[in-house]
């Protein structure tokens, strides 16, 4: 099957892209990871503990961890400010992370988190607000419950419905593509 995608160029091609879509992204061999700061840390231990230890997968695998900030203005770390930025951090996260998933610093952890995510392009970030043209041509709520009653047999005008955000992952894929909006894989 991946021969067969090279063979025949496949992209994925999506002009906009559901929150849901982004955070079921695999982050290892992500589409849209960019930038010399990736390249600086994949090969740190930490990565490796996030996927070897924590098992991450999948942004929102990510988000989860990365959302855990090492500062004393964030929970849990209000409970022991002592332990911000130490590698024996005695909050419960951090505590949990050494007992049940063998991590040895949860701060490097966190800290490699946040900076996959700063990896991603804007476009596939779930961190980033993408306000785009489908928020703005979306239909009202009036005009989507126009539009889902039954017409069969009525002679009754629709509203187009102008929305293009991708929200299926398999919908994405298309081999007969221009190079706008696409990403080769």
């Amino acid at each position: 099957m991946l021969q067969a995608a090279k063979n025949y160029h496949l992209k994925f091609t999506a002009l906009s892209i559901s929150r849901d879509i982004q955070l079921q992204m695999p982050i290892w061999n992500h589409i849209a990871l960019i930038g010399p700061n990736f390249e600086k840390i994949r090969r740190k231990d930490a990565v490796k503990c996030l996927l070897q230890n924590h098992q991450v997968r999948n942004i929102a695998d990510t988000v989860k961890i990365a959302g855990r900030r090492t500062t004393l203005s964030r929970h849990p770390h209000l409970v022991n400010p002592s332990g911000i930025g130490r590698r024996n951090c005695g909050c419960p996260q951090c505590k949990r992370d050494r007992v049940e998933y063998g991590c040895q610093n949860p701060e490097e952890c966190i800290e490699a988190a946040k900076v996959l995510l700063e990896c991603i392009q804007p476009k596939w970030n779930p961190m980033i607000e993408n306000r785009d043209l489908c928020d703005e041509l979306a239909l009202s709520e009036q005009e989507k419950s126009r539009n889902d009653n039954d017409h069969e047999g009525q002679d009754t005008e629709l509203t187009f419905d102008p929305n293009f955000r991708l929200t299926d992952l398999s919908h994405g894929f298309r081999i007969f593509a221009s190079e706008d909006h696409t990403t080769q894989l």
